[in-house]
């Protein structure tokens, strides 16, 4: 969610504040990319699209898995997880192109909410960097930051522990710390 629509529905989240690494002024998509959601991604065969998606999310999964068999059934039930509830990339691209239309900047700098920036480790995300979303830091005035080891985009999926940790870790301290790029745990 981000501030602005946090904004628009209040009554829904009157304490929360979650923002997307998609945002402006953090983050701008090439070009390339939306254009292949657009056409060439729709044209290529889905069992093809379902064949090579594990390969952007599979240095992640090597890292957080230390076996094949635990790395084969994480990979199988998140395969099914994603059959379940498959993407449809026009609407992905329109979000993206959504979200580069509005510069979310001032939206950040009047968040007063405390706010928990998670990340997984640079070079394991392959769709957002974690140094891009890092960049919130400076935007949200007295955010704090974990960085969630072996994990990448999926973290949440991936150390499903270790993010519960980092969330209840900073729903336990209210008060957050001076904004900094170092992160305030590592797990």
């Amino acid at each position: 969610m981000t501030p602005e629509e946090r904004d628009h529905s209040p009554e829904r989240s009157p304490d929360l504040s979650a923002t997307t690494s998609f945002a402006r002024p953090v983050w701008a998509p090439a070009p390339e990319p939306i254009w292949c959601v657009d056409t060439a991604e729709l044209l290529r065969p889905w069992p093809e699209r379902v064949e090579t998606s594990p390969l952007r999310i599979w240095p992640e999964i090597r890292a957080a898995y230390d076996t094949w068999p635990e790395r084969l059934v994480f990979t199988v039930r998140h395969g099914m997880r994603v059959a379940a509830a498959p993407m449809i990339p026009p609407l992905m691209a329109a979000r993206v192109r959504l979200q580069q239309s509005i510069d979310f900047g001032p939206d950040c700098e009047r968040v007063t909410a405390p706010t928990l920036i998670v990340t997984g480790e640079d070079g394991l995300d392959f769709v957002v960097p974690a140094e891009i979303t890092r960049r919130f830091l400076t935007l949200i005035p007295g955010s704090r930051y974990v960085k969630i080891e072996r994990s990448g985009h999926i973290g949440l999926l991936t150390q499903p522990v270790k993010f519960a940790d980092a969330v209840e870790g900073f729903l336990r301290t209210p008060d957050a710390e001076p904004r900094t790029l170092e992160p305030v745990g590592t797990l």
